[in-house]
């Protein structure tokens, strides 16, 4: 049994022995040190520098990454606490009035998204990534292709859809972004959505990390009740990827504070196109 089985997690890596000689009591210290933890501390960082730089992408890189090293459950479950941390540190970044209203315009979907969530929540693992990821996927490509031709996919009559409509339409989005979320970690549906509303960097940044981190709340909760965390050696590691994690947001917000709207919303496109060619080759 490797150091990553000891507290908890089934490696996928080859076993390594060059910390079988440690006494018990420094198990979690040797454990950090180990090749396939610095791996991991490695993909955090990068994951957290993209978030901070473009407003979303950790989870499924995360996850995608660490899942050659982890089984693909317990990587969303170790990713949970991290995208709760760097989801705090983007909310922050949004003044109080502007957050409120953002809510308060996007509530039925936000609402919705949640409800999605917590039921995806009893499918995590369970759900068929192999129908998924192409959906999504060719989604996203298509998406960030049409966007890169400068079409305006702003229809007019969709303003002059009765608002009872258009709540209808948003409860089924958010459900459905909300479900494949919670079950996948994939929260692209999600992340169209608000960069469809073409919001400014900060307030793209701000919406997107209070609807990410209500979920991350809920996944939390729901987690330990389903048993998700059954050992406190699997929580303590979420935790602690936090910090990695952190540290890449912050580098990523510094970086991304020099640019301008406008290379943001190429660098979002780019982003997706990225995922989405990841999802339907992978």
């Amino acid at each position: 049994m490797n150091r990553l089985e000891r507290v908890g997690f089934k490696s996928r890596a080859p076993r390594c022995n060059i910390y079988s000689s440690c006494p018990s009591y420094l198990e979690k210290v040797c454990v950090l040190f180990h090749m396939e933890f610095v791996v991991i501390f490695c993909i955090l960082i990068f994951a957290g520098l993209i978030k901070g730089l473009v407003g979303f992408g950790e989870a499924i890189i995360g996850v995608s990454l660490i899942s050659l090293i982890l089984s693909p459950q317990e990587a969303v479950i170790l990713m949970i606490i991290p995208v709760m941390v760097s989801n705090m540190s983007l909310v922050r970044e949004v003044e109080p009035d502007t957050m409120e209203n953002l809510v308060s315009n996007n509530r039925v979907l936000i609402s919705s998204i949640l409800g999605g969530t917590v039921l995806g929540m009893f499918f995590l693992g369970t759900v068929s990534s192999n129908l998924l990821s192409p959906i999504i996927g060719t989604i996203m490509v298509l998406y960030s292709v049409v966007k890169f031709r400068g079409l305006n996919l702003h229809l007019t009559y969709f303003h002059q859809i009765p608002g009872k409509v258009r709540s209808f339409l948003a409860f089924l989005l958010g459900s459905l972004g909300g479900f494949i979320f919670g079950s996948t970690s994939i929260g692209a549906l999600i992340v169209i959505y608000f960069e469809y509303l073409e919001l400014p960097r900060k307030k793209f940044l701000g919406i997107l990390g209070f609807v990410f981190l209500l979920i991350s709340i809920v996944r939390i909760g729901f987690s330990y009740y389903l048993g998700y965390y059954t050992e406190s050696s699997i929580l303590y590691l979420s935790a602690m990827a936090s910090i990695p994690v952190f540290i890449g947001v912050n580098i990523g917000k510094y970086i991304g504070e020099e640019n301008s709207n406008e290379l943001h919303k190429e660098l979002v496109l780019l982003l997706f196109l990225v995922i989405g060619l990841r999802l339907l080759l992978v």
